[in-house]
């Protein structure tokens, strides 16, 4: 399964070059799951769209693990591979109005790859001691669909879980970015006031997350 951490904790504050910041929520979505052994042959599963596999999430507010597969029991040698944001947005399972992950789609269809959401204020405001201002980047899946992939050589065993996990600095996330100057933000390609932002954002997710087993 996915354990999604955080290497710099969400209790914290970051101080920026103009702003403190402290996250409450970083989610990803996952999607697109297979594993390939050492002889690169799909093993499980052999489709890995999200219209088959329902979309997961891993988040620091709504639980930080996530089931991705079961495999037989076994002794394994490959490689996963797996998706940050969903291979067929506009297709994934739907869910019950009472589902949480409703939370990861978008009012015109499809879903966010990724969300960032915190507080922010300024150094130079004295009215709280901690940052109170609202913020939320989002980056749709239409525009961030990284596949990523590890190698791993593991054994399963009955009732035995197998973790991938994610850990992620924080505060790399948004360097570069001022949530002083824009406090909402929707990358995506039918927004043309954000879109152009995606590569510093993938730069920025690449250098933040890694992966350990």
């Amino acid at each position: 399964m996915f354990a999604l951490h955080y290497c710099n904790g969400t209790v914290d504050v970051y101080g920026f070059d103009r702003t403190e910041v402290r996250f409450t929520n970083i989610e990803f979505a996952l999607g697109y799951y297979h594993f390939e052994n050492h002889l690169s042959d799909t093993v499980f599963p052999v489709k890995g769209d999200t219209s088959v596999f329902a979309v997961e999430s891993a988040s620091s507010t709504f639980g930080g693990f996530t089931r991705i597969y079961q495999m037989p029991t076994g002794t394994y040698s490959g490689r996963h591979f797996w998706r940050i944001g969903l291979d067929s947005a506009q297709n994934a399972a739907t869910y019950s109005p009472e589902s949480g992950m409703n939370r990861l789609k978008r009012p015109a269809g499809g879903y966010n790859a990724i969300t960032i959401e915190g507080y922010w204020k300024s150094p130079l405001d004295s009215s709280q001691t901690k940052p109170y201002k609202p913020f939320k980047y989002v980056v749709s899946s239409e525009a961030m669909n990284q596949l990523v992939d590890q190698q791993m050589a593991f054994t399963v065993k009955k009732d035995d879980d197998i973790n991938i996990n994610i850990v992620v600095k924080a505060n790399l996330l948004l360097d570069g970015a001022d949530p002083a100057i824009v406090d909402q933000v929707d990358i995506d390609p039918n927004n043309p006031l954000f879109f152009p932002l995606l590569p510093a954002f993938q730069a920025n997710f690449l250098r933040a997350y890694q992966i350990q087993l």
